[in-house]
């Protein structure tokens, strides 16, 4: 049974709350804030060390993309 992801801009958190409220009693929905202000660990200019981790696997690309223009993306997860 797939259970879904609701990803909550920073920008709405009356929209969180609300999604929040909705579904608490569903256990297949999960509801989250996203926090972040900017891309973690930029630094201006070249860095003499390489970047151990390289990009951050945690970021669909897609779904940040929709972040930045939408108030919240709802991931499927199977």
């Amino acid at each position: 049974m797939p259970h879904h992801l609701f990803i909550v801009s920073g920008r709405a958190p009356e929209l969180y709350t609300y999604l929040q409220t909705r579904f608490e009693s569903d256990d297949r929905v999960r509801v989250i804030l996203d926090r972040r202000h900017h891309q973690r660990r930029q630094r201006p200019g070249p860095t003499i060390f390489s970047e151990r981790r390289g990009a951050d696997r945690r970021i669909r690309e897609d779904v940040q993309r929709e972040l930045e223009t939408r108030l919240y993306v709802n991931v499927t997860v199977p």
